[in-house]
């Protein structure tokens, strides 16, 4: 069991690549409900190693703040609610609003609860900054400080603990079973025959025809000789683009 801490001041660090980032992508592809997920492989000794080292820095730093750390939350949430100028008018009981919002708070660290009031206080929390934050407006802005940090540790419990998946073996098709799915020139056309080559070339010759009739005629329409190198809608084309591009 990991000491307690002496205190919740400290917040841990943001981010860790490798535990955060790396070794989370061993979780299998594959979800089934009410099972815990799985891995891929077996977990290395100092992989295991780095995510109980991670796990218990932030299991540590998540604590609820303490008793003893009570009187400089309320400071904290004192300070915060004071530069409301509505409330310090409205002649209510500002250290019964402090002691209810910190009883509120109470799941949280007390480095977590310093960053979420400065962050109201600086306006980065999306709030109205007219009218003072109620208990639960100021309870989201601290759960939002610490939701990166508690998914990060419930990832590396949930590595820790997740069984490895199986490997389900895949028969290989025998040669009568390829055959019947693919036939028995496996997919690829042989070659064709004089009578199909020659029926190949009539339909070439057939196309060929056409587009040239169709060429000539678009030629025609526009005023342009018959043996233009390129047809008006293609010669628009190019023209259309260079005007983009200049």
């Amino acid at each position: 069991m990991p000491a307690q801490p002496v205190s919740t001041t400290e917040e841990p660090d943001y981010f860790d690549r490798y535990t955060d980032i790396e070794l989370p992508k061993l979780f299998s592809g594959v979800r089934v409900d009410g099972e815990p997920r799985k891995i891929v492989r077996p977990l290395e000794a100092h992989e295991r190693a780095s995510l109980r080292v991670r796990a218990t820095e932030l299991q540590a730093a998540l604590r609820p703040y303490q008793d003893r750390e009570r009187p400089i939350v309320m400071a904290q949430i004192a300070a915060m609610l004071g530069g409301y100028r509505s409330l310090r008018q409205s002649g209510e009981d500002v250290e019964a609003i402090v002691s209810s919002t910190a009883a509120v708070l109470a799941p949280f660290p007390f480095w977590a609860i310093a960053k979420g009031c400065l962050k109201i206080v600086r306006r980065e929390a999306g709030l109205d900054p007219h009218w003072p934050p109620n208990d639960s407006e100021i309870y989201a802005v601290v759960d939002g400080v610490v939701r990166s940090y508690s998914k990060a540790l419930a990832s590396a419990k949930a590595l820790l603990a997740a069984p490895v998946e199986e490997k389900r073996q895949t028969p290989r098709p025998t040669l009568v079973e390829l055959k019947a799915k693919h036939g028995p020139n496996w997919g690829i056309k042989g070659e064709d025959g004089e009578e199909a080559a020659a029926a190949r070339r009539r339909r070439m010759e057939a196309l060929q025809r056409a587009n040239r009739i169709a060429f000539e005629r678009e030629c025609v329409k526009a005023g342009w000789p018959k043996d233009s190198p390129i047809s008006p809608s293609l010669a628009k084309l190019i023209r259309e683009q260079r005007e983009r591009d200049e």
